[in-house]
Parts: C-alpha cells; sequence; structure tokens
C-alpha cells in the first residue's frame, strides 16, 4: 500500500463523514419542517449541516488521525 492510498482512503472516509450529515438533515427537515425546510428555514438547515458535518469529521479524526507523512501519528 502507497502513502497516497492511505490519503485516499483516509479522505474518502473523512468525505463520508460529511455525507453522513445529509442523513442528519433529512432526518431534521422531517421532524420539524416548519422549522427546517428549504424555501424559510435555508440557513438553519445549512447550520445543521455544518455541526453534524463536523461532529462525524471530528469523530472519524479521532480514530483514524492524518496519515503520518501528513504530520500525523
Amino acid at each position: 500500500m502507497t502513502a497516497w492510498s492511505d490519503v485516499g482512503n483516509w479522505a474518502r472516509g473523512l468525505v463520508g463523514a460529511f455525507i453522513q450529515s445529509a442523513s442528519v438533515v433529512i432526518s431534521t427537515m422531517i421532524v420539524d419542517p416548519d422549522t427546517f425546510n428549504i424555501e424559510t428555514g435555508l440557513k438553519k438547515v445549512l447550520i445543521v449541516a455544518l455541526v453534524s458535518g463536523g461532529l462525524g469529521a471530528a469523530s472519524f479524526l479521532h480514530t483514524r488521525p492524518l496519515p503520518g507523512w501528513l504530520g500525523g501519528k
């Protein structure tokens, strides 16, 4: 396995953490469509997506830190 494939696997996992936030956003829009919707609540929807994606990314980075040659352990 090359160093670049390690980075590719790491990057795909990090992108996957942000994609997972889409399911949280959709669930939030289903549970409270009056507050979280595209027409009038887009800012709130984006905030939920960013927070959820950030938490997912932090969790991913906790278990899979940067590859060693990029400054990780």
